[in-house]
């Protein structure tokens, strides 16, 4: 098959030449050259030789299009745990077991002898809290 370089291709190749045994180095500039169907159709498939009369040989990509805008909804599980912080403004509904295991997911230690109140207290304290900044310290 009669193939040349593309013109989009931006750079050279080598052509293997079996009668003198070395690669003869082919460019855009390059006149129109002999090759086997095979090698023409995998580097045509990769934008470097087109048919010598110009034609591109290579599959119709189709254009990309951009998905559907997601509905924010559809991202929230159903079955997702209720944040403590939620929890936290609904406290007078608790019972002492649930109170503590929401002042245990604040990272709080029930001591012997806190009362609701107490638990209450020290939830709220904690989730009214701003959370420490972070920063990187300097080395030394």
């Amino acid at each position: 098959m009669l193939a040349k370089v593309s013109d989009t291709y931006c750079g050279s190749f080598g052509l293997f030449d079996p009668e003198t045994k070395s690669n003869k180095v082919k460019t855009k500039e390059s006149a129109p050259f002999e090759v086997d169907d095979a090698l023409f159709k995998r580097l045509s498939e990769n934008g470097v030789l087109v048919k010598a009369d110009g034609k591109v040989d290579k599959p119709e990509k189709k254009p990309l299009t951009p998905p559907a805008p997601a509905d924010p909804e559809d991202d929230i599980p159903d079955n997702i745990e209720e944040d403590p912080e939620e929890e936290a403004l609904d406290l007078e509904n608790l019972n002492y077991n649930e109170l503590k295991e929401v002042a245990k997911s604040y990272g709080i230690t029930c001591k012997v002898g806190m009362s609701k109140d107490d638990l209450k207290d020290a939830i709220r304290e904690v989730a009214d809290e701003e959370p420490p900044a972070l920063t990187a310290e300097e080395p030394e």
